[in-house]
């Protein structure tokens, strides 16, 4: 279905207001809460009301937690300290925080603090406990952190943490064993617990990290959901010590943990996983669903609802295009501009053009185009790097196997042929870049022109290293292959979540995946909600990389149905618990010959409506 004003195609942008058009056109969609579209920074807030620089300790932003505090400004949050030592925490100190730090605290909190703290956390705030092991009284008052957290707060029975008198660390420094918990333990291989306290766990709460002592199991981190809040508790305060007092306490002895290990990226992690838990955001599920609706499939229920009015972002028409859609089309971005690369057929050159949310306008990049069809199962990643990467896709009209592989410099505009897929390309391509390890992922194949849907030749997965210039094929999904509509989205650690697409012309298939990058191995999740089906312009986007209060969701279109119905879905997929929600329909429907066009810049989803 091609829809068209003139010739011309729709450009959509997500935002809280909505323009119905009939016109083809280029549409976004803010995901942002400030009113200006600007992304707004979180304030994570450090305790200093508690003595916690007594003794030989200085777990301040100006002491031995400074790297801790200036990691956390580069990553773009706002840092601050709450108290010069002695005091009291208020609800009205919390109010703009998004994640509270406590870091062992020396003295007793009172019952109102107590309460605050809990409110912050149940209305959506992140809190970071952090202890130390028994007998770390340091200002001999009789109460140490991990007393403080059991006798004083009586957090156990709020959040299922209660700490012990066990030391963990204490000569066997080295904690290796953590559970799968995105973006808490993304990217953790060894953290560094000098002396701190084991703890138990119960409901809410879980465990994230261990270590076994004297044949024993330990818990030395944990987390728990309380509300619409999170909680983080760890045992040792050592990890966070970057050795360096502030200059009023010099001879504290502390010593240089912060470089060692992983202990710099458990820090950051924590606070990203704590500050996802401001449930502000407009996709943030609704309590109560509104419209529920079921619908009964072949062998399934599809639930789903509508996130109400005033909760949730609106399309709204942008700009439109002077070119139409064509065989071969995909849609990326660098966080800033919105690329659109497409190609009607085999004997017209490649059309590139780049649009400015900012000004509003389109650059035609067509010049620097190779020479090369760019069809069906086009598609680009972006490397964070100032790069695209471009697959070329395969042809339905062509004898000759597409095997080009090109990388897109956007401060040159200039083009770079790569090494060679390592599997004919086709409509089943999709392809993502990952900032765990550095390197791209792709679906290369399918069918490369009319008569090859020969068994067995369906596709791969594969891993390409821009450093050696090397493609890799890795282990397959459990898919017979990838059509029209297969989309990838890296999540900021070792997952990689992938739709397979349509296959199947007349048979819907609602397969959805994550590859765990360290295994090599794949994981069958929640099947994407689509009636009927994943098919042409199927698209996942992850944009944690660029706001990190996302980090927890996938964006999706499902496309058009298998049997090419035009298809209007929106919808999100929540990665810590493995559950999709729709979040409504778009204004202009994704029909077919379109590549995934769904993508994030300057704070607002975009999608291009294409043919």
């Amino acid at each position: 279905m091609l829809l068209r004003v003139g010739g011309m195609e729709k450009l959509i942008i997500f935002s809280l207001m909505v323009v119905l058009i009939t016109s083809s056109a280029f549409y976004a969609s803010s995901v942002v809460t400030n009113s200006n579209g600007g992304q707004q920074q979180k304030k994570i807030l450090f305790d200093f009301t508690k003595d916690e620089d007594a003794g030989n300790a200085d777990w301040r932003t100006d002491g031995a937690y400074s790297s801790f505090a200036d990691k956390l400004r580069s990553a773009g949050f706002s840092v601050q300290t709450l108290g010069s030592g002695h005091g009291e925490i208020s609800s009205s100190d919390l109010s703009d925080c998004s994640v509270l730090v406590i870091p062992e605290p020396q003295d007793k909190f009172s019952d109102s603090e107590r309460q605050a703290i809990l409110n912050f956390v149940s209305n959506g705030g992140g809190l970071f406990y952090i202890s130390d092991h028994k007998s770390s009284d340091r200002n001999n008052d009789g109460w140490d952190s991990w007393k403080i957290w059991n006798d004083n707060l009586n957090f156990d029975e709020e959040f299922g943490v209660s700490l012990l008198s066990v030391v963990v660390g204490n000569g066997n420094y080295e904690v290796n064993d953590f559970e799968d918990v995105p973006t808490l333990t993304d990217g953790l291989s060894t953290v560094g617990v000098w002396s701190g306290a084991a703890m138990s766990v119960h409901d809410p709460a879980k465990g994230a990290a261990y270590q076994t002592i004297g044949g024993s199991k330990y818990v030395v981190m944990a987390y728990a959901y309380y509300g619409r809040g999170r909680v983080v508790i760890w045992g040792d305060s050592s990890t966070f010590d970057d050795g360096t007092p502030d200059s009023k306490n010099s001879h504290d002895n502390l010593h240089r943990n912060w470089d060692k290990y992983d202990d710099s990226r458990l820090a950051l992690n924590i606070i990203n996983w704590l500050s996802s838990g401001n449930s502000t955001s407009p996709i943030s599920p609704p309590q109560k669903p509104e419209n529920l609706k079921a619908v009964a499939g072949d062998g399934y229920v599809q639930l789903s609802w509508q996130v109400p009015s005033g909760n949730g972002g609106e399309w709204e028409y942008a700009s439109s295009t002077d070119f139409i859609g064509g065989y071969g089309e995909c849609v990326a971005s660098d966080g800033r501009d919105v690329y659109i690369l497409m190609d009607k057929d085999e004997n017209t050159k490649a059309l590139f053009y780049r649009y400015s949310p900012t000004s509003g306008k389109w650059t035609d990049l067509s010049g620097s185009v190779p020479d090369v069809p760019f069809e069906n199962g086009v598609a680009m990643a972006y490397d964070y790097q100032g790069n695209f990467y471009v697959l070329t896709g395969g042809s339905y009209r062509s004898g000759a196997d597409r095997v080009q592989f090109y990388k897109y410099n956007i401060s040159t505009n200039s083009w770079t042929r790569l090494a060679d897929t390592p599997h004919v390309q086709g409509p089943g391509d999709a392809i993502v870049y990952s900032g765990y390890d550095h390197m791209v992922y792709a679906f290369l194949g399918r069918a490369h022109y009319i008569g090859s849907y020969n068994p067995g030749d369906y596709g791969v997965f594969a891993r390409y290293n821009p450093d050696s210039n090397t493609w890799k094929i890795l282990k397959y999904p459990g898919w017979p292959g990838t059509d029209d509509g297969a989309s990838l989205a890296w999540t900021g650690g070792r997952y990689i979540y992938a739709l397979q697409g349509e296959f199947y012309e007349n048979s819907p298939l609602r397969n959805f995946a994550r590859y765990d990058i360290l295994e090599d191995s794949w994981e069958e999740m929640s099947e994407i909600p689509a009636e009927d089906g994943v098919g042409d312009g199927g698209s996942l986007l992850w944009i944690g990389e660029f706001d990190s209060s996302y980090s927890n969701v996938i964006f999706a279109f499902d496309g058009n149905g298998c049997n090419e119905t035009p298809g209007y879905n929106f919808s999100a997929y929540y990665i810590n618990n493995d559950t999709w929600v729709h979040l409504g329909e778009i204004p202009s429907p994704i029909g077919y010959y379109v590549g995934n066009r769904l993508v994030y810049a300057q704070g607002k989803l975009w999608y291009w409506q294409g043919t």
